[in-house]
């Protein structure tokens, strides 16, 4: 009996084909298949489209192939099963409503940024204004008291 391989969302570099007898267990595959433990670490499990189900490893070494319900030819796919989507607590749900409802009346009333924008005007008057012990700007340089002095005495003979 002959089964083929895939692997989800890769290309036919994963392909296989695979030849296993009828009264095999199904575990046969994880040593024949080279890609099923590289894939199965990343949580893929087997999934049979013929069949619409997803195999276990528990359910492989348990189950031979005759009994399996697949078929020579059939073709199995690596993949991840469906994630579970958890109802919410009756707690849980009412902390999102709340939360929604503070966020709607926050972007309906506009504010949300006016306190904000107020202290960062004020922000900009202080850093106009010169700190503690300086007199003037950066760019001010002093002058040499004695710089007249200086020149006097070049034009002097």
């Amino acid at each position: 009996m002959v089964l083929e391989f895939n692997v989800d969302g890769k290309g036919s570099g994963f392909a296989q084909k695979i030849e296993m007898l009828p009264s095999d267990p199904l575990s046969n595959i994880i040593e024949k298949f080279s890609n099923y433990r590289l894939f199965a670490r990343r949580g893929m499990q087997i999934y049979s489209n013929q069949l619409d189900r997803f195999y276990t490893e528990e359910e492989m070494q348990n189950t031979l192939l005759k009994d399996s319900g697949l078929t020579n030819n059939s073709k199995l796919v690596m993949k991840n099963p469906p994630r579970q989507v958890e109802e919410p607590e009756e707690g849980e749900s009412e902390d999102v409503e709340e939360y929604g409802q503070e966020f709607d009346e926050a972007a309906i009333g506009g504010e949300g940024g006016e306190d904000e924008m107020i202290e960062f005007e004020g922000a900009e008057d202080e850093m106009e204004e010169p700190f503690d012990g300086h007199e003037g700007g950066e760019d001010e340089q002093e002058e040499p008291e004695d710089e007249h002095d200086a020149d006097s005495n070049e034009f002097q003979s």
